[in-house]
């Protein structure tokens, strides 16, 4: 009897239909908390769609999403290479402020400097944020970033290999590298004991009154509306 019923179990056991495995999670998207568009100006004459506005957008994008996130992987390919010296130091602790909370809305950028020598270039450039919120648990967005900021980048043009030119398109990010052998040796704010250089100017794309501009004590701007605007210039990825 005792054999029977372990050939009975044996039978069973050797009918049990297999269970499907549990599909392999998704991937993470390392840009999840940057529900943004990205536009630039160019007051300054740097040529956007040169190989040093290619250098300087990607440069600074990288980094602000990647902190945006706190993501490294955020940044565009090649980019945590590209960075030497009081750059990297800069862009490292930049980088370790971390995110608040998911940014919603159009992040600005304008280049107001730019001098240029052959195998040396700095940029200085306004970074706009009036128009990212957060959202509410009510679904609202709450706007209370003032102001601007100012960031100065020097860039070594090394090596033989220049950052692609005629970047623009349609997507928000760069699947390719844009950096070529370029290296930024120098990336800071303006020293606190010297006035903003983006204080006071209107930002880009934005009529006055068109977007309140809040003032230091003013409540939050509370809204259901995004602002929204294409990415300018954007990048174009050659996917089909």
């Amino acid at each position: 009897m005792r054999l029977r019923v372990i050939a009975a179990a044996l039978l069973v056991g050797g009918c049990t239909t297999p269970q499907p495995s549990a599909p392999p999670p998704a991937p993470v998207d390392p840009r999840a908390l940057s529900h943004f568009t990205i536009v630039w100006s160019d007051p300054a004459g740097l040529d956007l769609l040169s190989a040093e506005g290619t250098y300087l957008r990607a440069s600074v994008e990288s980094l602000r999403l990647a902190a945006a996130n706190s993501n490294r992987d955020a940044a565009y390919p090649g980019f945590w290479e590209t960075l030497t010296g009081p750059a990297k130091d800069y862009a490292e602790s930049f980088f370790a402020l971390g995110p608040d909370d998911a940014l919603h809305g159009v992040n600005r950028f304008e280049v107001i400097g730019v001098a240029d020598h052959d195998d040396r270039l700095t940029a200085g450039l306004c970074i706009y944020e009036r128009q990212l919120g957060v959202e509410d648990t009510d679904g609202r967005f709450t706007f209370n970033r003032m102001g601007s900021h100012y960031w100065e980048l020097t860039v070594e043009k090394a090596g033989e290999a220049s950052p692609p030119a005629g970047q623009r398109g349609r997507d928000t990010y760069p699947q390719a590298a844009m950096f070529g052998s370029w290296r930024t040796v120098k990336w800071s704010r303006q020293p606190a004991d010297t006035p903003n250089p983006c204080a006071g100017r209107p930002t880009p794309g934005v009529e006055p009154g068109a977007w309140p501009a809040l003032m230091p004590g003013s409540r939050p701007y509370v809204t259901e509306d995004v602002p929204t605007a294409p990415n300018y210039p954007g990048w174009l990825n050659n996917v089909t």
